[in-house]
């Protein structure tokens, strides 16, 4: 159904399959650094553990996928969509002490989410979002930040994150705070031209 590729593929069907260019993903990583964190940042930063997730939360979640394959591919409903990601969080939720969310509030309201799951070496990113009216506060920098500092007290010698190769303002955040370019991919939705509507899967 997916094809993945280190490269760009330049044609995009053939007599047997149409290539739907779905985006990609790129990948960074950093050795996590010490920061001072202020007193107003460690106020508005927590631990969320709750289940069922709140309606807040869901709502971050999805924020933070809007584009990724599962909401830009025409062929995956809505629904589905944001029901991944809200599983994202809770199985994020589920995998504690080694899973963990944090939330950044204003006003005693969520605005800005970032989860994250490590073993030993390595702690990964998952999701990061921040609602459209808190932007431009810093926000997601505090988060990524919180999160180092996690690493620093346990140890952990490498952060690493993913994000779409078309998250243009992901991409500059991430260099922005210390992160270095590890890999790229890139990802096609294969579907048979001779089958109809029928996804068949190409790996």
């Amino acid at each position: 159904m997916y094809i993945y590729s280190g490269y760009e593929l330049s044609g995009s069907s053939n007599d047997c399959f149409h290539l739907l260019d779905v985006g990609g993903q790129i990948e960074f990583d950093k050795t996590p650094l010490a920061h001072p964190e202020d007193q107003e940042t460690g106020r508005n930063i927590s631990s969320y553990r709750s289940l069922p997730l709140s309606p807040a939360i869901c709502h971050l979640a999805y924020t933070s996928g809007r584009l990724s394959r599962f909401r830009i591919d025409p062929h995956i409903p809505r629904t589905k969509y944001e029901s991944l990601y809200a599983t994202w969080v809770a199985n994020t939720l589920q995998r504690h002490p080694f899973g963990s969310v944090f939330v950044y509030q204003m006003d005693g309201h969520p605005v800005g989410l970032i989860t994250f799951e490590w073993d030993r070496s390595v702690c990964t990113i998952g999701l990061l979002a921040v609602l459209d009216s808190a932007q431009g506060r810093g926000i997601a920098t505090k988060l990524i930040r919180h999160v180092e500092s996690f690493c620093m007290r346990r140890r952990i010698g490498k952060l690493r994150v993913k994000t779409q190769l078309s998250n243009l303002s992901a991409r500059s955040l991430y260099l922005k705070c210390g992160f270095v370019v590890r890999e790229r991919s890139y990802l096609y939705h294969a579907r048979a031209s001779s089958l109809g509507d029928k996804s068949v899967s190409l790996l």
